[in-house]
């Protein structure tokens, strides 16, 4: 009989904390800039943006899980890539997954289905992609190695 402690997983609601605050920060950041893109800043901005956002915060989920999909997909290769590298095309392309998905909910909530949402889908896209990747990267390299630490069996 072993007199060490075995190791307890986290609660659930301490696997839910950081989805319950890191995604809709990702969302508000992401559904405003995309609502400048679109829209500009003016009269009405401000609902505007709370309507894009609400729009986009069904798909942060969606885009959640295709990250751990793209993560597990690509997991074969990690041991063969040097850390650094591997992170930079995980935060890539968790940013054209993120980019995807909140563009198109954000150009919906902002325009419709008009004759112009691809335009306006493409501008959105392209304009936040920059902040989309220092958003991955920041994910990649400062925020999840804290995460993963924080989630280990106490």
């Amino acid at each position: 009989m072993s007199l060490t402690p075995s190791p307890r997983s986290p609660s659930a609601l301490r696997r839910l904390i950081p989805a319950l605050l890191i995604l809709p920060t990702i969302g508000l950041v992401l559904s405003g800039l995309m609502t400048w893109i679109n829209v500009g800043y003016g009269p009405g901005f401000g609902l505007m943006w709370l309507k894009a956002f609400v729009y986009a915060l069904p798909v942060l989920p969606l885009g959640l899980l295709v990250m751990g999909l793209l993560q597990r997909m690509a997991a074969p290769i990690e041991s063969k890539t040097p850390t650094w590298i591997f992170k930079c095309v995980l935060a890539l392309g968790t940013a054209i997954v993120m980019e995807t998905l909140v563009s198109t909910a954000v150009t919906y909530s902002n325009h419709g289905l008009s004759t112009g949402f691809t335009a306006q889908w493409a501008k959105a896209f392209v304009g936040s992609l920059p902040v989309g990747l220092a958003i991955g990267l920041t994910m990649s390299f400062v925020i999840r190695p804290r995460l993963v630490r924080w989630m280990a069996p106490a």
